[in-house]
């Protein structure tokens, strides 16, 4: 089951970011 790397990205992005910023 390939993965599609539009949904991956769009959940990964708000992720990648909340993390970023929660670190900072």
């Amino acid at each position: 089951m390939p993965v599609d790397k539009k949904l991956l990205a769009i959940l990964v992005c708000p992720v990648c970011k909340g993390e970023l910023e929660y670190d900072k």
